[in-house]
């Protein structure tokens, strides 16, 4: 019960606090500006934005063209299917660059990704999901088709495959688990149609007029931005364009606080976000310590059966045992033990996972988290097995040491 109930909560921590990018996090960096209030006193990282201004966005894109760099934020948008079987849909959207896909090395099933050229124009050309290319098209190429998306006609450039990024760190704002879009549309052609938004909208101080222009020139923030540099020339070449870049800023009346802009790896990202919730910690902790229980009481029987079987050992040492033969004894008799313990650990586990996945059954993405792979698998055994014969240790030694006339004596 112990490795099941430890080893549920483990299979949990290790898909929530799991790299979503391996093959590149380390060149992946999130692209923090201060663009605070600079009547705030607090200097520590917490209080820098975690997004940025629409000027900034622009900006970046515009100063720093050929860097591979993305702008984007979630958005709404109403699905409005070419069919008389299916209703209109509200679908999740990420508004964002070209430059994304490969950013996230994003698979497609048919075509790619849009242009440069799409970003500038503001072109209608999207690219969809996989499940939502089967809900309109059946799973068929959709190439060059179109699909209305809140009443504008949209050109389908790309479709696709099966893609989840667990955590979700290119926007954390949406959730980090939450399943990824179905829409992906340029950035600005997004802005142009004013979608409505999805994730935090900040602002410190008001925006003058309720008319869309000035909130889009407000110092609120809401885009994400990232951008990939894989060497520390290209790295330090970026970090001297944003601080010359807050320098103009500054000049303009903007960043008024001192330069505090930051470039998060993306691991490092993640765990400043806290994109494993502090609850998940504490029931790891939680379950750990109920495992060391039990294990304290596989020591209790383990000495029980010791003492019990005293006299046996005894005899055998007489009849010419060694110590080391009776230290393996016990030890033979603890690995036989982790073994079953790890079997039936395993099984605790899998109903663990089944009960965790009913009762989450309204959360989407959820069923990515409650299912054991071969690395979980070898990592219960492992577990049950190293600690079942480390809390042996004791009775292996005790009995290595047994007496043997006062157990001779004893059995005459």
């Amino acid at each position: 019960m112990g490795i099941g109930l430890f080893m549920t909560i483990m299979t949990i921590y290790y898909y929530m606090s799991n790299d979503p990018i391996p093959q590149k996090s380390d060149v992946l960096y999130r692209i923090l500006l201060d663009a605070g209030n600079p009547d705030t006193v607090d200097d520590s990282d917490q209080s820098i934005p975690r997004q940025i201004t629409y000027i900034d966005a622009t900006n970046l894109i515009a100063e720093q063209p050929d860097a591979k760099q993305a702008v984007m934020y979630g958005a709404t948008g109403v699905v409005n299917p070419d069919s008389t079987t299916l209703k209109p849909m509200e679908a999740p959207v990420r508004a964002t660059t070209y430059r994304f896909f490969d950013l996230f090395d994003v698979p497609f099933e048919y075509g790619a990704s849009w242009d440069r050229s799409a970003d500038e124009s503001a072109l209608p050309v999207v690219v969809i999901s996989k499940s939502l290319n089967e809900k309109l098209f059946g799973g068929t190429d959709s190439l060059g088709r179109s699909i209305e998306v809140s009443a504008v006609s949209f050109q389908i450039v790309g479709v696709l495959q099966d893609w989840t990024m667990l955590p979700k760190a290119y926007d954390l704002n949406t959730g980090p688990f939450d399943p990824p879009a179905e829409i992906f549309v340029p950035f600005t052609k997004a802005v142009e149609m004013n979608l409505p938004r999805r994730g935090n909208t900040n602002c410190w101080k008001p925006v003058p007029t309720n008319e869309y222009s000035d909130f889009l020139n407000s110092e609120c923030v809401w885009i994400q931005s990232w951008v990939e540099l894989r060497t520390t020339e290209a790295y330090d070449r970026y970090s001297s364009f944003l601080t010359g870049y807050i320098e103009e800023q500054k000049l303009l009346g903007r960043f008024e606080r001192p330069n505090r802009s930051r470039l998060f790896p993306l691991t490092d990202w993640l765990v400043f976000r806290e994109a494993v919730p502090p609850i998940v910690f504490a029931l790891l902790a939680s379950s750990f310590m109920f495992l060391l229980v039990c294990q304290c009481n596989t020591l209790s029987l383990l000495m029980a059966k010791l003492l019990s079987n005293a006299r046996e050992i005894g005899i055998r040492r007489a009849l010419g045992a060694s110590r080391t033969a009776a230290f393996f004894q016990i030890g033979v008799e603890a690995f036989v033990i982790g073994v079953l313990g790890s079997v039936l650990g395993l099984l605790f586990t899998l109903v663990g996972l089944e009960a965790m996945t009913y009762l989450l059954r309204d959360e989407e993405n959820i069923e990515q988290f409650f299912r054991l792979d071969t690395p979980l698998i070898l990592m219960g055994v492992a577990i049950a097995i190293v600690s079942t014969l480390i809390v042996a240790l004791y009775p292996m030694f005790r009995a290595s040491y047994i007496a043997v006339a006062s157990q001779l004596r004893a059995s005459a």
